[in-house]
This record gives structure tokens, sequence and C-alpha cells, in this order.
């Protein structure tokens, strides 16, 4: 009997798609981990972007504003597209930055940091919550 690892490819539009024969199986217990959902944690650069895309702006590459403001941040363009795509929050077609998600929230976190991610499903929110709990002292 062969198992099927499905993962998302939000990038391609797509399945990532692995077979595994029955013989293999105890392969796949070593691999497969379960792993709690968590938002990205980025950069405030990339945070500046994605919450500029959430608000409904365009953000293009080659946009004067958007490069003084990689600059100042101390990142480069490419580095800021590709760290973003590879958290799968949004990536640049045609110049332009396009959010990979359908309902995405930015959040700055109390001790500073900058969190963005999926929360059609409100995971987000629930995520949130927890953090809050936690430094509370009551998870």
């Amino acid at each position: 009997v062969p198992l099927l690892d499905a993962t998302g490819d939000p990038v391609n539009k797509g399945w990532n798609l692995e077979v595994w024969r029955a013989e293999y199986a105890d392969r796949v217990k070593s691999v497969t981990t379960i792993k709690a959902w968590a938002p990205a944690f980025v950069s405030r650069a990339e945070f500046e972007v994605v919450n500029m895309l959430c608000a409904g702006y365009a953000v293009r590459i080659d946009d004067p504003g958007f490069k003084r403001m990689v600059a100042e941040r101390g990142e480069t363009s490419d580095g800021l597209c590709a760290s973003l795509r590879e958290k799968r929050i949004a990536a640049v077609e045609a110049g332009e930055f396009h959010l990979l998600t359908i309902e995405c929230g930015c959040v700055i976190l109390p001790d500073g940091r900058f969190v963005v991610g999926e929360n059609v499903s409100g995971r987000l929110h629930r995520w949130l919550a927890q953090e809050v709990a936690k430094d509370k002292g009551g998870a």
C-alpha cells in the first residue's frame, strides 16, 4: 500500500507530492513530524511590505520609495523578495508583490518582533492569544 505525502506549494500554485511504498513506512515515521503552526517571523522591512499589501497598496520592486526603505533597513531587494517567498507570504510577479495568503494578518508582538500569517481560519488570532497567555503565565 503506497503512502502519499503532500505539501502545498503556493508559489507554483499546486502540490508537492511524494509517494512512499509500504516497505519504506519505517522511513516515513522517522521523517514525519507534527509541528504546531506558527506565523512567519519577519524583519521590519518585510513587515512593512506585507502591511502595505494587506492594506491594498501596490508595492513594486522598482519603486524608488521601496528601494530606499529596503536600503534604510539594511536589506536587499533580492533578499527581501526571496525571504517572503520562502515564508510563503508574498511573491513578486512582473515586478509587483502579491500576497500568497487569503487573509493575511500583521502583528507587532509586545517584545518588538514582527509576525505575519494567514488568518482566514482565525489561526493567527488563536496563536496570538496563546502567546499572550504565555506572557501572562497562563499557559
